[in-house]
């Protein structure tokens, strides 16, 4: 049906809202479009010949003061705004994005068509207003069900609604046609109350205009006593009356598009501050990004529901400030405004990245549960993901099962929590009971089998998902390449290079610095090299992984001088070369390279104060270690798992062991992973703290953590110092049997240690000819020393001939065999070493001692 024709009857305020609609309309749009025409303006100055300067007296706007003195750009400017008149003239006649229906006015006449409606009020009480009340109410109905959060908006238009009339929402094409309509009655009353809103719509309309939005939808809505709430909302396709979270205000598009929204906002702020104006402004704001914006908003609301918090909660945990929506949610529960379920979801999901404590995660679920909330599956996922975050993978599961609906979201999520926990069986268990997998499902259960090294299930998995018809993605490709780079399968791994060329995934820069690591992790530098000439020299994380892959093999050198090649360098560039120098004994150049990295301005990250530390804790200076703790928490670098272990261990190895536990103590609690604990146990044993490193061994077993061979080094190192045979070996058969570790040629070599110093030399000797390895200089020289304590002469002469077998240059083993001999009164024997060792010309290092 098409628009009224409004030429039979002329508004008699027509003549002059249009005269202050021009008013107002071009001044907004000059002074918007001044600021950014400035150089183009300048530009156009310089076409023109010299005028003389003539000074001019300052000319005062409200607001806003203009000073010129050149009247050579005063003429352009004039120029300028002459041409846009005509251009936009032009572009209206021609171009007015009409519908093609009778009546339509299209764009270029609708300020008429805004002051048409604003006049609906007067010719209602004339009685001359039936054509449009009958048009507007045979527009069709919006569905309200497609509205989001319909019941909330439809309680606040109620609220909004005229004493005796109605609240309509309007909704626009591009050419200015209404196409459906929202409307909402109010309460009866005798009296009516006039509508205050001109002012408002001259702002709005000239701002429209201006802007060229393609459609608007709008709302307005009688006050009483206040003004007029004029809301925009602007999406792509005009049958929509709402799109998610697609709504914005006016000084929210103009942030978009203009560096002047401030005078909107100043002067939206005069006298609009009702909830739903503010809420919606506060979407916007936090749609694209504006959190200051946002936040100004959310402050200056005369008042603020559930909507309002929940709103600011979502926009800062979107955009990573975990913190500070956690902060907003307690002020949130201050207030007496009581959270919805989409408030917790939010709130859910920022505490688990800010709060890893599992009494925090069973503290926000009892209060769900105090509330009477439903728990939908955004909820019971997001409670889900935070037990799976803080370990508490049987709370994780409880919750998970008690879900009366689940998505894959869902399988995913506690999926992941037991690829994260180590539990590969669990997760296999689950991930068979998926109903619908997706290529994240399939990903999920590979990576877990990465992790543990696993390569051949990982791949077994893969040839299964591509039986059934899968393809993997991008992500997928990079975890098996680069488990094919930890594993050494140079084969499987070329295997998939091919397959990401055929997919077309070789063209990402994060798949080209993957097979750089790939290649390097393989030792194949020259394959690397040349991967790394095919890549974009403009991505730096090729860059890095080939300095990464040049650390890895020993050549720190090569690393060095491509590092100073580096067009430009990030945080993992100067992590990558401060770990390279820590790891290969050269913690000075590494402390070096550090302060020079904080001298440029790069803030350092875990990874980085991680090497620092090691570097320090090699030199033992303590009073850096101190200074690099203070810089830590000076710069807020977040103290996560392996930057706490890193400084206990930094204080362990400097003396410090009172304050190594003091940082236990701090982060013991919070530890999600099980290094913090086995820093302070090794620490406590390399101390002779033997007793105190047990104990809390055994508060360790009683956490559900993964344990790994690191804690099994301090343990067995304990039992050593403390002379605790039988204990030792129980936790060394523990292992194997209940932790399902494999002990390495590090454990062994404790237990040799500990069974030589008790005296059980041939236990010792056994234990060495049935280990699964090839006993090194180390533990041969283990037992040697062992015999010398306790005079053995037999397993001596064994223990040395073993050594030697394995080094023949090792001349410390012929040295305390001779030794041993000499201990024993056995002289000529010992002698007889002696010549040996010069004879084949083995010298023992001579010793260095330094007086301070």
């Amino acid at each position: 049906m098409a628009p009224p024709d409004d030429t039979d009857h002329e508004p008699p305020l027509s003549a002059f809202c249009d005269l202050l609609i021009l008013i107002l309309v071009i001044p907004s749009a000059t002074f918007l479009i001044i600021s950014f025409s400035s150089h183009i303006l300048h530009s156009l100055s310089l076409l023109l010949p010299p005028l003389p300067t003539i000074t001019i007296p300052t000319i005062t706007i409200p607001d806003f003061i203009y000073t010129k003195s050149d009247l050579k750009f005063l003429a352009v400017v004039v120029l300028f705004h002459v041409i846009v008149a005509v251009l936009w003239e032009i572009y209206c006649g021609r171009t007015s994005r009409k519908c093609g229906r009778f009546g339509c006015k299209g764009l270029k006449n609708a300020i008429t068509e805004f002051d048409y409606r604003l006049q609906g009020e007067e010719l209602l009480r004339s009685g001359d207003g039936n054509r449009e009340v009958r048009y507007v109410n045979e527009l069709p109905e919006s569905r309200v069900e497609d509205i989001p959060d319909h019941e909330f908006y439809l309680e606040e238009l109620r609220k909004m609604a005229p004493v005796n009339g109605r609240v309509v929402l309007l909704v626009h094409g591009k050419c200015g046609c209404p196409v459906s309509k929202l409307e909402v009655w109010g309460p009866k009353d005798r009296r009516r109350r006039k509508k205050k809103m001109m002012m408002n719509f001259m702002w709005v309309v000239g701002l429209v205009l201006f802007l060229k939005i393609d459609y608007v939808q709008y709302i307005v809505v009688d006050c009483g006593n206040y003004c007029t709430a004029i809301v925009f909302v602007c999406h792509s396709h005009p049958s929509k009356s709402f799109c998610g979270n697609g709504m914005f205000a006016v000084p929210s598009y103009c942030d978009e598009n203009s560096s002047r929204a401030g005078i909107v906002n100043e002067a939206w702020f005069t006298g609009n501050l009702d909830m739903v104006s503010c809420n919606i402004m506060l979407a916007g704001y936090v749609r694209y990004g504006r959190l200051s914006d946002a936040y100004e908003v959310f402050l200056k609301m005369p008042q603020r529901s559930c909507v309002s918090y929940t709103t600011m909660i979502m926009g800062l945990a979107q955009n990573e400030f975990y913190g500070d929506a956690v902060r907003v949610f307690r002020e949130m529960r201050l207030s007496g405004v009581f959270p919805s379920e989409v408030t917790m979801a939010s709130v859910i999901s920022a505490y688990a990245r800010v709060d890893g404590n599992r009494r925090c995660a069973k503290s926000l679920h009892g209060f769900v549960l105090r509330l009477g909330l439903d728990l939908p599956v955004i909820v019971s996922t997001n409670l889900v993901h935070y037990y799976c975050v803080t370990m508490c993978l049987d709370d994780a599961r409880v919750v998970f099962d008690e879900m009366v609906e689940k998505n894959v979201v869902s399988w995913n999520v506690m999926l992941n929590g037991y690829v994260k926990a180590g539990l590969i069986d669990f997760a296999r268990e689950l991930f068979e009971g998926i109903p619908g997998k997706d290529v994240v499902s399939w990903g999920t259960m590979m990576d877990g089998y990465v992790q543990l090294r696993r390569l051949g299930d990982a791949l077994a998995l893969y040839c299964e998902m591509r039986h059934i018809g899968s393809s993997p993605n991008e992500v997928m490709i990079v975890d098996i390449i680069s488990a094919c780079g930890q594993t050494l399968k140079l084969i499987e791994g070329q295997q998939f290079h091919v397959l990401a060329v055929k997919m077309g995934f070789n063209c990402y820069d994060f798949m080209q610095a993957t097979l750089v690591h790939f290649y390097a992790a393989c030792r194949e530098i020259e394959l690397a090299r040349l991967q790394f000439e095919e890549g974009s020299k403009n991505h730096v994380a090729n860059w890095n992984a080939l300095i990464a892959g040049l650390i890895r093999n020993g050549m720190i050198d090569d690393a060095m001088r491509l590092f100073n090649e580096m067009p430009e360098r990030d945080v993992f560039s100067w992590s990558s070369m401060i770990s390279g120098y820590s790891q290969n004994g050269q913690s000075k150049l590494a402390l070096e390279l550090f302060h020079e990295m904080v001298e440029k301005g790069i803030k350092p990250n875990e990874i980085t104060m991680v090497s620092v530390l090691s570097a320090i804790s090699s030199l033992g200076t303590l009073k850096e270690g101190k200074w690099a703790h203070d810089y830590i928490f000076s710069n807020s670098i977040p103290i996560h798992d392996n930057l706490s272990a890193a400084i206990i261990d930094m204080y362990a190895k400097c003396g410090s062991i009172d304050s190594a536990l003091e940082v236990f103590h701090q982060v013991r609690e919070k530890a999600i992973d099980v290094s913090p604990w086995n820093a302070i146990i090794c620490g406590l044993a390399m101390h002779g703290h033997a007793e105190m490193s047990l104990t809390i061994f055994s508060d360790l077993q009683g956490r559900k953590m993964n344990l790994n061979s690191i804690t099994f080094i301090g343990v067995l190192s304990a039992c050593c110092h403390a002379g605790l045979v039988e204990e030792g070996k129980k936790h060394f058969k523990s292992m194997k049997r209940i932790y399902d570790l494999e002990p390495n040629i590090k454990h062994y070599g404790c237990m040799v240690d500990l069974l030589g110093r008790s005296g059980r030399l041939k236990e010792a000797e056994e234990l060495i000819k049935s280990m699964p390895m090839k006993a090194d200089v180390v533990v041969w020289g283990t037992l040697l020393a062992a015999c010398k304590m306790h005079g053995d002469t037999d397993i001596g002469e064994r223990a040395a001939e073993n050594l030697v077998n394995v080094e023949p240059s090792h001349g410390p083993s012929r040295v305390l065999l001779s030794n041993i001999y000499a201990d024993v009164g056995r002289w000529d024997d010992a002698f007889s070493v002696r010549r040996e060792m010069q004879s084949g010309k083995m010298w023992r290092s001579p010793g260095y001692s330094g007086v301070v």
